[in-house]
């Protein structure tokens, strides 16, 4: 998935607003959810983009993923976090 969204912003200088443009082109279906079955999770974001899975817990963390710390929450609030992403550019903490 993560080739196909780079081989579309170098086909139209920026990703696409939704996963939809990327079917036929860059691949014959969309990938689904391994978790949940349902779609994965995308978003743009300013330049670059979110992309993720609802992980085990099949609850969506906001692509969160376990060894994020976000505004002073503690460890026990951050534990169950466990959405797998791609995220670009890449964001820092």
């Amino acid at each position: 998935m993560g080739f196909a969204l780079a081989a579309y912003r170098a086909d139209h200088q920026r990703y696409p607003d939704s996963l939809s443009p990327l079917t036929p082109t860059y691949m014959a279906d969309l990938p689904r959810d391994p978790y949940t079955g349902d779609e994965l999770i995308y978003r743009r974001e300013g330049a670059g983009f979110l992309l993720y899975s609802r992980g085990p817990n099949r609850r969506d963390n906001q692509g969160r993923e376990p060894w994020d710390r976000d505004h002073g929450l503690s460890d026990d609030e951050t534990a169950n976090w466990d959405d797998v992403r791609l995220q670009i550019p890449v964001k820092e903490n």
